[in-house]
C-alpha cells in the first residue's frame, strides 16, 4: 500500500486506503478514544459495517498502520548507501546527515507525519505503541552498528566501541523531539521542532567520536 496516495485524490484510493487515510485524520485531530468506528464510516462514506469487512477494530487499524511504518523506515534504514556520505564527511554532521536522509522520505509525507504525531500524542497506551517503541530503538541501534562498521574500517573509531549505547541515545533523541511537537500540538504552542534535531545529533554523535577515537 502506498500511502504517498495521501497527498493524491481519494478517488484514486482503494476503500481500505480510504479508510486509513480517514482514520488517522480523526485520530490526530480528535484523539484515539474520541474516535469511533462510526465517525470512521462517516467521514469515508460508508456504513459502519463496511469497515468491519476490512478491520475488525481501531485496535487492528492502528497496530497495521505502525507495522507498515515500521517496515517501511526499516526498509529505508538499510537500504541507503551511507559509506559515501560518512567517507566524505566521517563527522558527527556526516552521521546525522545519514540518519536525516534515510528517514526523510517519510517525514516528508502527510500521512506518515501525521502517524508520527500520533504515536507520540498517544504513547501512553503502551499496550499499542510499547512494541513499536522497542523495534524502532532496535531498527535505530542497528543502523547505528552499520555506521560504526564503515567508521571502524576507516580508522575513524575503535573496534570495541559500542553502538547498541550510542544508538540508545540516538534513539532518544529522535524519539524527544516529536514528543515535544505533539505537547505542544496539543497545547497549541511552539517549541522545539525537527530543525533542532539536526543539531542535536551532530552535538551527540561528535562527542560519541571524541569517545571513540584511536
Amino acid at each position: 500500500m502506498d500511502y504517498s496516495l495521501a497527498n493524491v485524490s481519494r478517488d484514486e484510493m482503494s476503500t481500505k486506503e480510504k479508510i486509513m487515510i480517514s482514520a488517522l485524520e480523526l485520530f490526530c485531530q480528535k484523539g484515539y478514544s474520541e474516535t469511533s468506528i462510526r465517525d470512521i464510516a462517516t467521514a469515508v462514506g460508508i456504513t459502519a459495517g463496511s469497515i468491519y469487512g476490512h478491520f475488525t477494530s481501531k485496535e487492528e487499524m492502528l497496530l497495521f498502520m505502525l507495522d507498515d511504518y515500521a517496515e517501511r523506515t526499516r526498509d529505508l534504514f538499510r537500504s541507503l548507501d551511507i559509506e559515501p556520505i560518512l567517507k566524505e564527511n566521517p563527522t558527527g554532521e556526516g552521521i546525522t546527515a545519514c540518519i536525516l536522509k534515510s528517514i526523510s522520505t517519510l517525514t516528508d509525507n502527510a500521512y506518515y507525519a501525521n502517524l508520527v504525531h500520533l504515536i507520540h500524542q498517544e504513547q501512553h497506551r503502551m499496550s499499542l505503541f510499547g512494541g513499536y517503541v522497542l523495534l524502532r530503538l532496535s531498527d535505530t541501534q542497528e543502523f547505528i552498528g552499520r555506521v560504526f562498521d564503515i567508521l571502524k574500517a576507516m580508522n575513524v573509531i575503535k573496534a570495541d566501541s559500542d553502538p547498541e549505547y550510542w544508538g540508545f541515545y540516538a534513539y532518544s533523541i529522535m524519539y524527544l523531539i516529536p514528543t515535544c511537537q505533539a505537547l505542544q500540538r496539543s497545547q497549541n504552542t511552539t517549541g522545539y521542532g525537527v530543525k533542532d534535531l539536526s543539531p542535536m545529533l551532530c552535538y551527540l554523535f561528535n562527542i560519541m567520536l571524541e569517545v571513540n577515537k584511536l
